[in-house]
């Protein structure tokens, strides 16, 4: 069965690459990882853009691409290798849902939802970080749920080389590995092998990154895990602008919507910033965001409060986006995913210790979106895969409690 979830999560992927109107440029974050990449392959990389230093594994892979095509057919190996990783990556999930619900129907039906439910195509055939990273971290999650229930060494090894793989990828997930070791700690019950398994687990993310963090530290003469900019994201969501943005939303068609939805902030700027090293421009980020804070504390209990709905709400919010048959019909799917999921995640509280994976991504990620700032692309990737794990039991009892229905029996009889 699992070879078949893979089949239709391939063909649906491969469909949507010929029929979503999409280009492969329309990636949020497109221009800067072409110009990456090409560096790599040119031998000047420089991962230092003005805002932070970038995270070094989707540059490689996409150079890889471009190695092995050279003669420009590197975006059709990349967008079936991106394809091919993602319906894998279908299979993973099916696995850990079986492994948290223990019931084979609705691992099965995780697994054709995520194969067929096309807001979870749109990254797979963008020439961007997105679709790598939710691959990778699907793998991941799954080993850390085995984990729970094999509590093995070996679950612990495979869990590392995957997690490391996607902070590679995109450094926001760092924020939740002290809930990953948490989970070491809860599920061994001697402290040897708490202290074994979790010196594992840093030992290879620090190793992996090893050859990435001596190389900025020649280069910039900093250590880096993964990535450096997390007070440039404190500064994005701490700023007049963004409030502006996000609590008084200017009208759709106006200049001002299109500067602030294009992140054009006035306090991101930093006169001279090539002339900065990477540390002092993280130092002058952080200052800034710091002192917006302390100067607008009266603020940030809406502030706080828009992030937090902005992240848990299902879909998109209308007033960031014109209103479309396309959206209405993203919005409709994620309003079923998302309430039966919140059902179940409440469900599931009494033996919270089984769903602690869970708790801690999704627990994470809010924390992510209110300390810096809610991004419906840093959702979507990292949350709604699980999401949709968890709106599996819920909604497939709802579709067999249809089924029972009196009613629709004397339908059934009658045809």
């Amino acid at each position: 069965m699992l070879w078949i979830i893979f089949g239709l999560a391939f063909l649906g992927r491969l469909i949507w690459l010929f029929v979503s109107g999409l280009d492969y440029t329309d990636g949020a974050d497109y221009s800067r990882y072409q110009i990456l990449s090409d560096q790599l392959l040119a031998g000047q990389f420089n991962p230092s853009i003005n805002a932070f230093i970038v995270s070094p594994l989707f540059p490689v892979f996409q150079a890889f691409f471009k190695y092995l095509n050279p003669f420009g057919h590197w975006v059709v190996s990349l967008q079936l290798a991106q394809i091919t990783l993602s319906s894998l990556s279908a299979v993973y999930l099916t696995k850990a849902s079986y492994f948290i619900f223990s019931r084979k129907s609705v691992a099965i039906f995780s697994g054709l939802l995520y194969s067929f439910c096309f807001p979870f195509f749109y990254w797979t055939h963008l020439a961007s970080q997105e679709s790598l990273f939710q691959s990778l971290f699907i793998i991941s999650f799954y080993h850390i749920v085995k984990y729970i229930k094999s509590k093995s060494l070996n679950s612990i090894f495979y869990f590392a080389l995957f997690y490391t793989l996607a902070l590679l990828t995109k450094s926001h997930i760092i924020l939740i590995l002290p809930g990953f070791l948490l989970i070491i700690f809860l599920a061994q019950p001697r402290l040897s092998r708490k202290i074994l398994h979790s010196s594992v687990l840093i030992g290879l993310i620090f190793f992996i990154n090893l050859p990435y963090g001596l190389f900025t530290f020649s280069k910039y003469n900093t250590f880096v895990l993964s990535s450096k900019g997390g007070p440039f994201y404190f500064l994005t969501g701490h700023n007049d602008d963004y409030y502006q943005f996000l609590v008084n939303t200017p009208s759709i068609d106006s200049p001002e919507f299109l500067r602030l939805q294009s992140m054009d902030f006035k306090d991101t700027k930093i006169d001279n910033i090539e002339l900065r090293t990477p540390s002092e421009r993280q130092k002058i980020y952080l200052e800034r965001g710091l002192s917006w804070t302390l100067a607008n504390i009266n603020r940030l209990p809406q502030l706080t409060l828009a992030n937090a709905i902005n992240h848990l709400r299902p879909g998109y919010a209308f007033r960031f986006r014109k209103i479309n048959i396309k959206l209405l019909i993203v919005n409709f799917i994620y309003l079923f995913i998302y309430f039966a999921a919140y059902t179940q995640i409440i469900k599931s509280i009494p033996n919270w210790r089984w769903h602690m994976p869970m708790f801690i991504v999704t627990f994470g990620m809010f924390l992510f979106a209110i300390t810096f700032y809610s991004q419906n692309r840093f959702r979507n990737i990292t949350v709604d895969p699980i999401y949709l794990i968890y709106a599996s039991p819920i909604l497939l009892d709802f579709l067999s409690s249809l089924r029972k229905r009196s009613f629709l029996k004397k339908i059934f009889k009658s045809i």
